[in-house]
């Protein structure tokens, strides 16, 4: 008979965490049932009526895309630009043009749906990570540019600083594991070769009709997963808050301005919104602090969307730990663009600031208003594949 495993001597350190948080944050929950009804309504609405929306429709068409074998064709197409900058496969340029127009975590979702297919290799996969996880478009131009700072200027300069930040990134992530094999693309394989091939997966209708009841199904399973950490976080934050944690640590700074700076970067730690949230709210900051210091906390993405996306690389062989160095990187990378863009172009700009107001996020940024506009983005980005696609075509 096989012996059974024997019990640990002693108790683990990380259990025993593990199990005082879970103790504290339910006795806590128990003791502020109002404020954390409120912070969970809050993570809820934010969720329906902004990430839902958003991100349903690139959930859908990229899983669909996919299948259909898009990653492949504009990988063949870019592979000469994206292997000497990154040192990644073509297919590469696929799931980034994907993660800046959508955002977090399209991208480490595409990356994970990849290897699972083997369509790239683990080392391809764990570079892909420090580029093709970003932030989108909608949420720096409005969400933290217009709702927030009531200046579109300051929303693009942390928008480039953002971008430029990830491209620097995976170009010092195309050393890593230098010498490991890399899936190719095979060059003397042209478009057309590369189209029949990919059909090869695409037999009747029937087929495809299931693929898309099968990415939708995926697409608002993952979507409830972001929903739920959403959530556990905003309820995390405003318990935090009531018990003064955020006050309590601040204490020790007595300088006004750099109390501010850090309490925003505390709670950016844990949450994006609320980070730049309170960078908006100090003031005298100037656009080179404030596109600094925002454009870094959304480039480290916070606790909230990490959670999200190591759930979603837990189902692959990937390494966690490259991922969060990976952030970390991107957010130095990402202070460095944003010191040299806002010195140059934006130091002497005026701006007002605007104070936060979620309901006015809310009521402005419909459920169908983001729905409507994600989705045209989607097509307009499929629009372009598809003339990309034949332009080349033509050329031979």
């Amino acid at each position: 008979m096989k012996k059974n495993k024997e019990h640990p001597k002693m108790f683990s350190k990380k259990y025993i965490f593990m199990l005082l948080s879970c103790m504290l944050f339910s006795t806590a929950m128990i003791l502020f049932p109002h404020i954390s009804l409120q912070a969970a309504q809050s993570g809820i609405n934010i969720w329906f009526y902004s990430v839902l929306p958003a991100l349903f429709p690139f959930f859908v068409f990229t899983k669909l895309m996919t299948y259909l074998g898009f990653h492949k064709i504009f990988g063949r197409l870019l592979e000469p630009l994206i292997r000497p900058l990154f040192n990644v496969p073509g297919e590469a340029s696929f799931v980034f043009a994907m993660s800046l127009s959508s955002g977090y975590p399209v991208g480490v979702q595409m990356i994970a749906d990849l290897r699972k297919s083997q369509s790239i290799s683990k080392t391809d996969a764990e570079r892909m990570l420090s580029f093709c996880s970003t932030s989108g478009p909608l949420f720096m131009l409005g969400t933290v540019g217009t709702s927030m700072f009531n200046s579109s200027p300051l929303g693009f300069s942390i928008a480039i600083s953002h971008y430029l930040g990830s491209i620097l990134n995976g170009f010092l992530f195309r050393f890593y594991k230098k010498n490991s094999p890399s899936n190719r693309i095979a060059h003397q394989n042209d478009i057309k070769t590369i189209v029949l091939d990919c059909q090869k997966n695409f037999n009747h209708g029937r087929e495809f009709m299931s693929k898309i009841s099968e990415a939708i199904y995926d697409s608002f399973k993952a979507l409830l997963l972001v929903g739920g950490f959403i959530t556990l976080f905003s309820i995390l934050i405003a318990l935090l808050e009531t018990l003064n944690f955020f006050h309590f640590i601040s204490l020790f700074i007595s300088n006004p301005l750099t109390n501010s700076i850090f309490l925003s970067y505390v709670k950016g730690f844990f949450e994006i919104t609320i980070g730049c949230n309170e960078v908006s709210q100090i003031t005298h900051s100037g656009f080179v602090l404030s596109t600094l210091l925002c454009s870094s906390i959304i480039s480290w993405s916070g606790l909230s969307i990490h959670a999200q996306a190591l759930t979603i690389l837990s189902k692959t062989d990937l390494k966690k730990s490259i991922y969060l160095v990976s952030k970390i990187t991107h957010t130095l990378c990402t202070i460095v663009c944003s010191l040299i863009i806002s010195n140059l172009f934006l130091k002497y700009m005026p701006y007002d600031i605007a104070t936060f107001n979620m309901d006015f996020i809310t009521k402005n940024s419909t459920f169908i208003y983001n729905l409507l506009f994600s989705t045209k983005l989607m097509l307009c980005i499929f629009i372009l594949f598809i003339v990309t696609v034949i332009i080349d075509m033509l050329k031979k």
